[in-house]
C-alpha cells in the first residue's frame, strides 16, 4: 500500500501538468460569506479515452480553476451513475454556511479524490440514491 501512494501522487501530479486539458465549468456556488467558490466542472484531455467526469475545486472568489479539481474527483462509473446535463456524474454542491460546504453526488458515482477539509472549510458528502438515469 505504501508503494503505491507515491505511484498514485506521482499520476495526479502528471494530470495536473497536461497542457491539451480544458475545464469546462458546469457550475459555480459562492460562500455565504463571499470569500470562496466551489467550481463544478468537467476535465476535458485530448488524446484520453476516459468516462465523462465531474470535479469540484474551492478557490478563492472569481478564480476560475486550473488543473484537476481541488477537493473532488469522480466519473460515472462507465455509465453506472445518473449523469448532470454536464455529461459527468449528477453532482450538486451547496454551502451550509461559510465554514461548510456539502456535496450530494450519485449512487454509483466512482469517486477518485475526495477531500473532507480544504482552506479552513469543512465539505461534506452525501450519496443521493434515488436519482433518474439522467438528473438535471
Amino acid at each position: 500500500m505504501i508503494r503505491i501512494l507515491p505511484a498514485v501522487l506521482l499520476f495526479m501530479l502528471a494530470a495536473c501538468q497536461q497542457p491539451n486539458c480544458v475545464n469546462t465549468i458546469a457550475g459555480r456556488a459562492s460562500s455565504p460569506d463571499g470569500k470562496f467558490d466551489a467550481v463544478m466542472f468537467v476535465r476535458d484531455c485530448e488524446d484520453v479515452d476516459e468516462d465523462f467526469d465531474t470535479q469540484i475545486s474551492l478557490v478563492p472568489a472569481g478564480v476560475t480553476p486550473l488543473g484537476i479539481g481541488n477537493i473532488y474527483v469522480a466519473d460515472t462509473n462507465e455509465g453506472k451513475a445518473a449523469t448532470g446535463d454536464w455529461g459527468g456524474p449528477w453532482t450538486s454542491v451547496e454551502w451550509l454556511d461559510d465554514g461548510m460546504l456539502l456535496i450530494r453526488y450519485a449512487k454509483h458515482t466512482r469517486i477518485f479524490s475526495l477531500i473532507e477539509y480544504e482552506n479552513g472549510i469543512q465539505i461534506l458528502y452525501e450519496e443521493k440514491p434515488d436519482l433518474p438515469e439522467t438528473a438535471n
